[in-house]
């Protein structure tokens, strides 16, 4: 019954991203006969002012009494840096199909024109509600440090990386400024058919810019067993406005 992975990013984003990835969405029925489900893929998000993204993620879910242990983590390269998040947390089931969690994640990288390594921690909570086999939820994220976490999008990247090269033109030392990332989201994900149509809405107040707002429609398309493909299209309105297209295959296992 529920939304879950391994968005480190990004996730920025309905990409990579994410979470719990945004993006990698997957369902869970408490009180089943599954214990353990995760899964494995690859996606790619290409986006306006040549935006490029590429990720790979792994995640797994203990289903256990009272706390449902996750754990997940990505590998992501885009035109400004290369990053590796982990995270995990767990899932506390209550009655009239609701379930809330909790959660922690770091991200390790570099931005290309900088001297040093970057990092950032995210903390994360939610709440879901499961009602005739769809999905409907809520989440917060906040990330602090100076470098964006696996649900970081664009508009965020770029303006962090243009400060790192930006130091460097004035031959100061290139690194990453700290900053804070509150993300509020809203999502639902519903079944189609054979196929999941995913809803989200999420509000970003970043430190160092003016709020964003981006909406993302997802389809999980299967393919054989337990291989699928998805595809996204999110639109971003901030600083600037954005569009973003991502397509990758996600191999679940339970």
């Amino acid at each position: 019954m529920r939304s879950f992975i391994l968005t480190l990013l990004l996730g920025s984003t309905t990409l990579a991203r994410s979470q719990v990835l945004p993006q990698i969405q997957g369902p869970r029925h408490p009180g089943g006969k599954v214990k353990i489900m995760g899964g494995t893929g690859a996606i790619l998000t290409l986006g306006t002012r040549g935006y490029r993204r590429f990720g790979l993620y792994g995640d797994v879910l203990w289903e256990r009494e009272p706390l449902s242990p996750y754990a997940w983590g990505e590998y992501a390269v885009n035109r400004n840096a290369r990053t590796l998040t982990l995270g995990g947390g767990a899932w506390k089931d209550f009655d009239n199909d609701w379930s809330v969690k909790g959660g922690l994640g770091l991200t390790f990288g570099r931005f290309k024109d900088s001297d040093e390594s970057s990092r950032s921690a995210t903390f994360e909570t939610g709440a879901e509600k499961y009602l005739d086999g769809n999905t409907f939820g809520g989440e917060y994220r906040l990330t602090s440090g100076s470098i964006g976490g696996s649900t970081a999008f664009s508009s965020n990247e770029k303006v962090v990386g243009d400060h790192v090269r930006g130091k460097a033109a004035r031959f100061q030392r290139a690194e990453a400024d700290h900053y804070s990332y509150n993300e509020f989201s809203a999502y639902a994900r519903l079944p189609a058919g054979e196929t999941f149509i995913g809803l989200r809405a999420t509000l970003g107040l970043p430190s160092y810019s003016s709020a964003v707002l981006t909406e993302t429609l997802s389809w999980t398309i299967p393919i054989v067993q337990a291989l699928s493909t998805r595809l996204s299209f999110s639109l971003e309105q901030g600083r600037q406005n954005n569009a973003y297209v991502s397509a990758g295959l996600d191999y679940r296992f339970r």
